[in-house]
């Protein structure tokens, strides 16, 4: 074991770790392990082509969401080939033998370099971490909150100084007895 392993050698491991107890996807293999594989083997990758993208100034701005011709499709289970389980550390509990995983990514997650890329792309690294957290029973890291929006009209003035009082207006039509 490394004493101070680099983000690579982390990702490496994580991905050899992968291999060793999963196993690469072969079409012979259960289809729930053949799928697991497969699915575990795109979120890690998507992680690799991240950071990638991120260090060489790569990445592209985040786009907003437009609803397409596809929206209106609607999608369900039969849709996926694999369905991911939702309980939380389920590779752990199909294949014990993948807790070793677990360290790995745990070391990864406190490692500093990717600590200061998480700062950077705070919501593109928490999505893409987020699954492989919730399949080895890992917290993921918190989004960065959202910075606050500009200062409303009615809050106090930038001096600390209350805002004076709102002037009410007298009833056009005043009540009669």
């Amino acid at each position: 074991m490394i004493p101070n392993p680099s983000l690579e050698d982390l990702i490496e491991r994580l991905v050899d770790g992968l291999k060793e107890t999963v196993g690469a996807p072969r079409a012979e293999d259960p289809p729930a392990r053949f799928h697991a594989s497969m699915w575990l083997l795109h979120a890690v990758t998507r992680l690799i082509m991240l950071i990638i993208r991120l260090q060489k100034g790569l990445l592209r701005p985040l786009r907003l969401s437009t609803p397409s011709d596809n929206d209106a499709t609607p999608r369900g289970p039969a849709d996926r080939c694999f369905i991911v389980p939702r309980l939380r550390g389920w590779l752990l509990d199909r294949w014990p033998e993948t807790s070793p995983l677990a360290q790995i990514m745990a070391e990864l997650l406190a490692h500093p370099t990717l600590q200061s890329l998480l700062a950077q792309e705070p919501s593109r690294f928490t999505h893409a971490l987020r699954p492989l957290c919730h399949a080895l029973a890992l917290d993921p890291p918190e989004p960065a909150p959202h910075a606050a929006p500009d200062t409303p009209e009615w809050s106090p003035s930038a001096d600390g100084e209350p805002r004076p009082s709102p002037v009410f207006l007298q009833p056009l039509f005043p009540k009669t007895a």
